[in-house]
Order: structure tokens, then sequence, then C-alpha cells
């Protein structure tokens, strides 16, 4: 099922007459540019349970990441399915500018100081740092009970996380109009 959690009945309206639910308008306790998703998807998972019904797995899917694949997707809910173990899978990909090994931060006097005890100049070249991801904030799929359980402090991962490595394009994070116009000219060049 396709469910849709929104504040705004403009988006509502949008999603129903594409095809996914919307049996709620969420409350203003739950909107705004400061609500985490977690709270959000316990929202709507309370709403569901208390209709009866109860998924295994939830699969959070970021809008502001318009090029994450079904390929993608699949495969991460193929890894909660056949890998009882895991309690969550996340989009990653590989970090290559700049690199965590190159992270500083500024004093007061503003000159840098490491920010990690991993930040410094050892590996002067590009391809001689070694491999780091991080999250694309495409989608989050947990499973149900970390919902449940979450005692608000992170961010309701469980221990064994499955990275599921994405292309960079998919990566795009669209949260400014740098990222936009980046968006854009990926869309309009991609496959020609």
């Amino acid at each position: 099922r396709t469910i849709v959690s929104t504040d705004s009945t403009e988006i509502a309206e949008i999603a129903e007459n594409s095809g996914a639910e919307i049996p709620f308008i969420r409350p203003k306790k739950l909107s705004g540019d400061n609500i985490s998703i977690i709270p959000v998807i316990r929202h709507a998972v309370k709403y569901f349970q208390d209709q009866d019904w109860n998924p295994d797995i939830v699969v959070s899917l970021q809008s502001t990441t318009p090029f994450t694949s079904v390929k993608s997707l699949d495969e991460g809910i193929d890894r909660l399915i056949y890998n009882k173990h895991i309690d969550s899978a996340v989009s990653v990909s590989e970090i290559s500018n700049p690199h965590p090994f190159r992270s500083y931060s500024l004093t007061k006097d503003q000159t840098i100081e490491p920010l990690t005890k991993y930040t410094n100049e050892k590996f002067l070249q590009r391809q001689d740092r070694p491999l780091a991801y991080s999250f694309t904030s495409g989608f989050y799929i947990r499973r149900t009970k970390l919902l449940h359980n979450w005692n608000g402090q992170d961010f309701c991962l469980g221990k064994e996380v499955a990275a599921i490595v994405t292309p960079e394009y998919e990566s795009i994070d669209i949260n400014s109009m740098v990222d936009f116009f980046l968006a854009e000219t990926i869309l309009n060049n991609i496959d020609k």
C-alpha cells in the first residue's frame, strides 16, 4: 500500500489523483519543517493498527530524492524479507568530495582544526583515501517493531542496518535551489 502522510490538502489531492491513499490529514503537532520523519511514521502506523492492519515492514520514501529507483527499493525490502537478523535498510552513496577525512571545524579565531580524530592530511590523493558512505535520504526501510520501541533518541534503525549502495545520481537530495538545478540538469540529460 502507498500511503501519503501530509498536512496539506493540496498535496493530499495530488497524491490521491496519482493513486496513493490519503487516510488522514496529519495533525499540526506533526507538521512543519522541524518535525522528524519518525514520529510521522509512528503516527501513520498507529492509525493503521487501529484499523487492524499491521505491516511487518514500513518503507519511508523521501520526496526530496526523486531519482530513487525501484531496483534500489526492491533490494532494500528484499534484504529485510530474506534476512531476519536485519533491522532496517537505508540508501547510501559513496562520499567522494569532500571526503570525511578532509572535514574541519572553525575556531573562534576562524582558523581550522580537525573535526574528528580521523581528520588528517595523511592521504594526499583522493584515490588513496578509504571508501566512505553516507545516507542519501532516499529511503529508510524499517521493521515496524523498531517504531514501537523507539526511544526518541536515535534514528530508529536498530542494530543491524543494511546498506543499499545507490548510484551517485540517486543520491541527489533537493533541499536548495542549487540542488534543484542539479536535479533538473540530470533529468534533462539522463538516458540521452
